[in-house]
């Protein structure tokens, strides 16, 4: 091997003595340093360090200089006017002590230095850049930078508030945090690395050991710490430039990107740290790393790289799941937990912490680990913020954008027990029943010289990235462009309604506001009070307002950009129609508009304008009359909406393609008007239909739309009398469920139940089709309303029908399940926890497993003796089983009693049923017969034509 292919030697050393022990070390060589020389001489070198070490650790005999300068320990020694107290951590090149502030005040503080020895080009230049990264950063969750300077001997040092805390994941498992709390703690670190991202700094290494928690006034507080191996986006951090070798990981690697790991030239960005936030997500909410530690830590350096960039990890809950079978996980320290102990540092069980997790934070988690970072959360902030939609309980950007999932979160927020039936596609697809609108920007006006426009233009925004210069403030700019151009306001205007775009781009909206009423205030000097310029500024405005939440300012401009752009443009101009498009947009937003009339107006104001403007066959044209019929769907007579849902459809198949969501929607809003509103069937399954053929196109073949359209054509078909073509189409579905992974919601479920009901008598002729529903029901509605009645209440009717068809594994499992999700307590719906009681016992009965069946069916008796009148045949009825299930164990004294005393209320009650009259006389004559009573058998058994013949 040529010196210029051996590994580093320094890097080899610096990495190796993070191992804390000589068998990792020599682990770690063996697997990144196959030479044998490089390997001796990073053998020799950690023997001197630990000899050094070992040394250094004995009081200092020297005077304090002689002492810094030789690298030997330094607790008691005065740096600066910090006098350096104990060391409380160490990293590859750097050592941190806490020390005490002499003057100008006293406090205690940390403080980092150079390690002796460690102060190469590149550690000092990394050093440097940490040191220059925390200076840049003032928020309450980074640790602040107090003070630097240089010993005497020239090794620099930086000072920094002391975090007197435990890492982040070690506080929330101590304090037994439950989800919301540890999401609520989460949050704050995701704003504060936004506010490391917006001074150009990524952290590179974010793990729990680099965010501690400490307590303010018994409030917890989360610090991110070690910017060691942060990189400046935008600008150096230290005049020493620092690159990173080639096939050199930087970071740990449990918590690394696909792109930090992706060796290849592709610059990492800021999403590099959505992922690690995504990575200590994974771990608050499940108590282990997407991917294990250990083998990290220990595989070969591709092996890293291919596990880290291909393999995929199990979704949250999924992972809980596993862990539930019994398996143990990797604790964030290297340790061990079941998945009991996890649950209970979350103060919940394990059911309860998989039903935390399954879906809208499964969703989140996974997007902030997307393999793409084009696909992961843009933004720390977009991360935080779509925590707080959950915790709000609206729809996350992360989950499926569909009706369904919003029916959901509704479900969820006003508690309403209740599945939904006969509902449309339409619940299933992003948005689809809803209309969508565009928000159209307002178009920047011509500059009066292209040439002079890009270099003022160049000159701000050199200044706005350039972050070792001072961020150039409005005013600076206004008098730069007058140096420029003199009192050409509106070219002057002009630029800062570009220089507004850029921050609204960096998302500076406040700096964009601005930017934006200075331009106004030019424009509005020296021209007319109408003027595109003003207009354009103005809707700008509102866009930033209804970006900040604020919609009431928001509608007052876009309503004053509307009037102005009436006045300028008329009421056929396509500006026009945009700018009332994006008011009308706004007025959906506010969820329960007090006016639906208002925005019917303006929506009809709007295609109107864009007819008169392109035309009524123009693209734009009818993809907005499209959103406004579906509007009317939920909004208008349905005679109108069918009306206007016809013409819709008809001019969308004229000019829209077969894979444009616009005629999509229409066609969908259609069919649910003609079957929904007209109980038109037949004339819905044409529509139905050709809504598949679309799905296909736009989405792929087993996707959930694609899905959701089979099982909705099959009440659809049957209604229609087609019961044959019905069940095709609940094989079509079927087959693709079992083959494509497919997020359940509870939409699906409904769909499923509708489309049973349908098929009832044709199904009863195809029981193992009905059986494969079944499984499908259950599957779904065990992911999406497992803590609900109606969860019960399915598997309940699912294990009756496959006791009674055979099933009887699979009807003892659904029978048992349904069990451990009713309430114990007689007083919660004693009925139902009985009747399961009984079925599951009866059942067991049968497959001659009596020992078993006994204590289900004495719960069963105490229930209803506790819940019905003295005499009640529902009494008997269970004490006629018991008595069954003690004959058949041999206990004949304790039997005769049971079921003597059961047949004579059962006989004479007037509502017991026939089928349990009979019942009551056969389980006498078999305990006579058993007990060898011969005479007493024949007996009862010359009374059963009567009982026969009881009503």
């Amino acid at each position: 091997m040529s010196s210029a292919e051996r590994p580093n030697v320094e890097e080899l050393f610096n990495a190796a003595l993070e191992r804390q022990t000589p068998q990792e070390r020599s682990v770690f060589l063996a697997q990144h340093c196959p030479d044998g020389q490089v390997r001796e001489h990073v053998q020799a070198l950690l023997r001197a360090h630990d000899c050094a070490s070992a040394f250094l650790e004995s009081p200092a005999v020297d005077a304090q200089a002689t002492m810094l300068s030789a690298g030997g320990e330094i607790v008691g020694a005065m740096i600066g006017a910090y006098k350096v107290l104990q060391r409380i951590g160490e990293g590859g090149f750097g050592a941190v002590y806490m020390a005490e502030q002499q003057h100008p005040v006293r406090r205690m503080v940390a403080l980092k230095i150079i390690k002796a020895g460690m102060d190469t080009r590149q550690v000092i230049a990394r050093f440097e850049a940490e040191r220059q990264a925390l200076a840049m950063m003032d928020h309450p969750h980074i640790a602040r930078v107090l003070d630097a300077g240089a010993t005497e001997s020239g090794r620099p040092y930086f000072v920094m508030e002391l975090v007197r805390g435990i890492r982040i994941t070690e506080y929330c498992d101590s304090r037994k945090l439950d989800t919301r709390q540890r999401l609520e703690l989460f949050m704050d670190v995701c704003h504060a690395v936004q506010h490391a991202h917006q001074k150009g700094i990524i952290h590179r290494d974010l793990k729990p050991s680099n965010i501690l928690v400490t307590l303010h006034d018994s409030r917890a507080v989360p610090k991110v710490i070690d910017f060691g191996i942060a990189k400046a986006t935008h600008q150096r951090l230290t005049d020493k430039t620092l690159f990173t070798e080639f096939r050199q990981l930087i970071g740990t690697p449990e918590y690394m990107s696909p792109d930090q790991a992706d060796i290849s030239g592709l610059d990492i960005d800021t999403r590099t740290d959505v992922y690690s936030l995504g990575v200590l997500l994974y771990e608050l909410l499940t108590g282990t790393t997407p991917f294990d530690a250990k083998t990290l830590r220990t595989a070969p350096y591709d092996e890293i790289q291919r596990i880290i960039r291909e393999e995929e990890p199990p979704v949250p809950s999924s992972r809980v799941h596993t862990i539930a079978g019994g398996a143990r996980t990797p604790a964030s320290r290297g340790g061990s937990s079941s998945a009991e102990a996890i649950a209970q540092q979350r103060s919940t069980d394990v059911a309860g912490l998989r039903r935390a997790l399954r879906g809208d934070l499964d969703w989140i988690v996974m997007k902030s680990l997307e393999k793409d970072r084009t696909r992961r959360y843009q933004t720390a902030k977009e991360l935080a913020d779509d925590i707080q939609r959950f915790l709000d309980r609206v729809p996350v950007i992360a989950g499926p954008p569909g009706a369904a999932y919003k029916l959901r979160k509704f479900v969820q927020r006003h508690r309403l027990g209740v599945l939904a039936s006969g509902l449309i596609v339409a619940a299933l697809v992003a948005g689809l029943s809803l209309a969508t609108l565009g928000f159209v920007h307002a178009r920047r006006q011509a500059l009066h010289s292209r040439e002079v426009s890009a270099f003022l233009t160049e000159l701000v925004t050199r200044h706005e990235l350039d972050l070792r210069q001072p961020t150039l403030e409005t005013s600076d700019v206004i008098r730069r462009a007058e140096e420029l151009f003199g009192d050409d306001h509106a070219l002057i205007g002009s630029m800062l309604l570009t220089r507004a775009s850029s921050l609204i781009a960096a998302a500076r909206n406040d700096d964009a506001l601005r930017a934006i009423e200075a331009a106004l205030r030019m424009f509005r000097s020296r021209s007319a009070p109408d003027q595109p310029s003003i207009a354009a500024a103005i809707a700008m405005q509102a866009q930033i307002h209804q970006e900040k939440g604020d919609l009431a300012r928001a509608e007052e401009l876009y309503r004053e950009a509307l009037d102005m752009k009436r006045r300028l443009y008329g009421e056929r101009s396509k500006v026009t129609a945009d700018a009332l498009g994006s008011l009308t947009g706004l007025l959906l937003l506010y969820g329960s508009p007090q006016d639906p009339a208002e925005i019917e107006r303006f929506w009809r104001e709007t295609v109107r304008a864009y007819e008169a403007a392109l035309g009524p066959d123009h693209p734009m044209t009818v993809r907005e009359l499209c959103s406004f019929a579906c509007w009317t769907l939920n909004n208008a007579d349905p005679d109108e909406s069918e009306r206007l849902l016809s013409d819709a459809v008809e001019r969308a198949r004229r000019v829209l393609g077969m894979d444009d969501l616009a005629r999509f929607k229409a066609i969908n809003a259609l069919a649910q008007v003609r079957w929904l509103k007209q109980g038109d069937a037949r004339g819905t399954v044409p529509l139905i239909h050709e809504l598949l053929d679309m799905a296909v196109r736009i989405f792929r073949q087993d996707s959930l739309v694609v899905a959701s359209i089979r099982i909705q054509l099959v009440p659809l078909l049957a209604q229609a009398g087609d019961l044959d073509a019905a069940g095709r189409s609940l094989e079509e579905y079927l087959a693709v469920r079992e083959r494509a992974a497919i997020q359940p919601n509870i939409v699906l479920v409904s769909l499923e139940s509708t489309a049973r009901d349908a098929l009832r008598g044709w199904l009863r002729e195809h029981p193992h089709l009905e059986k494969r529903l079944l499984d499908c029901m259950l599957r779904d509605a065990e992911a999406t309303i497992d803590a609900s009645e109606d969860y019960r209440d399915l598997l309940v009717d699912a294990a009756e029908w496959m006791a009674a068809n055979g099933y009887k594994p699979d009807a003892e499992a659904a029978f048992r399940n349904a069990l451990a999700l009713q309430p114990a307590d007689p007083k919660s719906a004693p009925q139902k926890r009985g009747d399961v009681l009984l079925a599951l016992g009866e059942l067991l009965l049968d497959a001659d497993r009596a020992a078993e069946a006994e204590p289900l069916l004495a719960e069963c008796v105490e229930l209803r003796r506790a819940s019905q009148p003295a005499g009640h045949w529902l009494i008997a009825e269970a004490s006629s089983a018991l008595g069954q299930a003690a004959a058949e164990q041999g206990a004949f004294e304790r039997a005769e009693p049971l079921l003597l005393e059961a047949n004579a209320v059962l006989q004479n009650h007037p509502e017991s049923p026939a089928k349990r009259r009979r019942e009551a006389v056969e389980r006498l004559v078999r305990l006579y017969e058993r007990w060898g009573r011969a005479e007493q058998a024949e007996r009862w058994r010359a009374r059963q034509p009567a009982s026969r013949a009881a009503p």
